[in-house]
């Protein structure tokens, strides 16, 4: 491996080896050559000889212990030597100037961290689903993050200098979902965020995805707002003009607590579970919609 390099790749890995491959690929394939990719197996089971005899000699290779996605990801952080760190999943692709343009903007605007525009994709990228172009998503989006940001990690791109000197700037390693969501909601408490208005990231549907399911969506604020809490002098606890935010936060923690303490007591099914989580989550769902007038995102 050349050093220095300008940016790690970091992705993390534990299942189908067959789209890590592809993912590997599309960051092997880029116009901008300046990089590093640092593989860090979350202690798959798969076999992935094949993988290693085809591209090692071409990565940084880590195998764990299985801990999650955000461990695996943090200790990509650590291992990386680029002056910039970014992130892509294991089942997700790039666009072959991806790397090139997000560099470039960021060193001519020198942002600490970026993001891209991205679509969805579904059968081997041979049904594009949806394109998620993000255009207030640009500037000081705090607190504005706190009530929905649609940043894809994938897309994110970060100063190495502004994060690994920052132990409190980590991938949450205790949330079993969402991590990605809570470290860009710390990011954006701090720093402006770069937006690439360019589609350079594909993003793999998967039937297990978390954020289409309503008691997904309860739990994730449930665990932010409990993280949030555990941190010192947290701006988000700072400024009253915030108090309405945490206001839905809280009432989520307790609508998912409603549904563990009914899920103990009767022994309830995912399918009722899920069907009771889309009546509760109803209230602050309608409550972050009419938020989002009063927190204008500042450029």
């Amino acid at each position: 491996m050349k050093y220095p390099v300008t940016v790690s790749v970091v992705i993390p890995f534990y299942s189908n080896v067959d789209w890590l491959k592809e993912a590997v690929l599309s960051v092997l394939i880029q116009s901008f050559s300046d990089y590093e990719i640092i593989v860090v197996n979350d202690g798959s089971n798969e076999n992935i000889d094949d993988f290693l005899n085809e591209f090692g000699n071409k990565i940084v290779y880590k195998k764990k212990k299985n801990e999650g996605p955000a461990s695996a990801r943090n200790l990509g952080i650590e291992l990386a030597k680029g002056e910039y760190i970014a992130f892509l999943d294991s089942d997700d692709l790039w666009h072959t100037d991806k790397l090139k343009i997000q560099v470039e903007r960021m060193e001519k605007t020198s942002a600490l961290w970026s993001h891209t525009n991205w679509e969805t994709f579904k059968n081997n990228k041979k049904e594009n689903v949806e394109k998620r172009y993000l255009s207030n998503c640009h500037g000081k989006i705090f607190p504005r993050s706190m009530i929905s940001t649609l940043i894809a990690t994938p897309c994110v791109m970060i100063r190495a200098d502004a994060i690994k000197e920052r132990n409190d700037l980590r991938f949450c390693e205790s949330m079993r979902f969402g991590q990605d969501y809570y470290l860009w909601l710390l990011m954006s408490a701090e720093f402006r965020i770069e937006l690439i208005r360019e589609i350079l990231c594909y993003v793999r549907l998967r039937n297990d995805n978390a954020n289409k399911r309503a008691r997904a969506h309860l739990q994730l604020r449930k665990n932010i707002w409990q993280q949030f809490k555990n941190r010192k002098n947290e701006i988000f606890f700072k400024k009253w003009s915030y108090f309405p935010i945490r206001f839905v936060y809280r009432f989520c923690e307790r609508e998912d607590e409603i549904l563990e303490k009914l899920e103990k007591k009767f022994n309830l099914s995912n399918k009722i579970l899920e069907i009771l989580a889309i009546c509760l989550y109803a209230t602050p769902y309608s409550l972050f919609l009419i938020l989002k007038n009063f927190y204008p995102i500042k450029k």
